[in-house]
């Protein structure tokens, strides 16, 4: 289905709801980001939590970087992957924080070890 909606170019806004997982990946939301420059509003809701969800931090990388106007994201990611180092190497966390909305679902969210009281 993925495929299918990539064609259309001039997509702003999507909000499509899975009654199964929605396994994206990494690259999926890379080609999301080249196929809808002017997204808006993105949600792609996943609220399963027996399933490990195979998007990181680094997924949405390419997202931020080529949707500029992206305002509202809802996505489940692996949140326990802790590589937001990528925004802040490349400088684009400031494109991180032109979201007004973001939601990571039920994505998994655990301190380290060291960040424990």
């Amino acid at each position: 289905m993925l495929d299918f909606l990539l064609r259309i170019r001039s997509i702003k806004r999507l909000n499509v709801t899975f009654e199964l997982s929605l396994m994206l990946k990494n690259d999926d939301l890379k080609a999301i980001g080249a196929a809808w420059p002017n997204l808006e509003y993105l949600s792609l809701p996943d609220n399963s939590s027996s399933i490990i969800a195979p998007l990181t931090f680094d997924g949405l990388y390419p997202l931020i970087q080529n949707c500029k106007n992206l305002e509202k994201l809802t996505i489940r990611i692996n949140c326990e992957h802790r590589d937001m180092l990528c925004f802040s190497r490349s400088g684009s966390l400031g494109n991180l924080m032109r979201l007004t909305h973001l939601n990571f679902c039920t994505s998994p969210l655990h301190p380290y070890e060291d960040e424990l009281i």
